[in-house]
């Protein structure tokens, strides 16, 4: 009986030890495939999207917007009872697009929720391409929502905020955190949206 513990105690820091060795190469690959959204060359799109999160996505897509890479901007995931004049304050940048060009989504509360309220606008709207705005390490678990969700549209990234160089330059410590983070969730919204499209 205590040999058959032992070797299932044994078994178990194996496979446990097996597993971390495995979650910690997929962060170092997640990381690593960061350089293929760590770019900023686009096309022209029917609209923006950015997913809320931080000043420097508003900032980003409202420059994309000056630029004439789109002619509207759709901001998702917008809280509570947050209006375009809250933004403005933001960034001032929008002010002269705040009656034309600007919609609020403010259903969505989470990234899939996001890909969600975005495909129900663009559908209304008649859209066929967009550029998706947010920070670098949550494009990949966000383009991988949009194409899911919208597989017929044409869905370009755009990082807002600093470069993956950047980024490891600042603070390495918040960096590897918010990889690490971003990572396990990216991993977990793959083996969702593969395990649906199974059934």
């Amino acid at each position: 009986m205590a040999s058959r513990l032992k070797f299932y105690l044994f078994l178990g820091i194996k496979l446990t030890g097996a597993a971390l060795c495995a979650l910690l190469l997929f962060i170092i690959l997640f990381g690593f495939n960061l350089t293929r959204y760590d770019r900023t060359d686009l096309v022209k799109a029917d609209a923006i999207i950015v997913l809320t999160g931080g000043q420097d996505r508003i900032s980003a897509a409202s420059d994309l917007l000056a630029q004439g890479f789109a002619q509207n901007l759709f901001v998702s995931g917008v809280g509570g009872g947050a209006e375009i004049e809250d933004l403005i304050r933001l960034v001032p940048s929008l002010e002269p697009y705040r009656s034309c060009c600007v919609s609020l989504g403010r259903e969505a509360q989470n990234t899939r929720g996001n890909a969600v309220e975005v495909e129900k606008w663009a559908e209304q709207s008649g859209y066929h391409s967009l550029i998706i705005v947010t920070s670098l390490a949550h494009l990949p678990r966000a383009m991988l929502e949009f194409r899911e969700r919208m597989p017929q549209i044409q869905l370009q990234s755009y990082r807002a905020g600093p470069s993956l160089s950047g980024l490891m330059s600042s603070n390495k410590g918040l960096f590897i955190r918010s990889l690490t983070s971003e990572a396990i969730k990216f991993l977990g919204a793959f083996v969702r949206v593969k395990g649906e499209s199974l059934f």
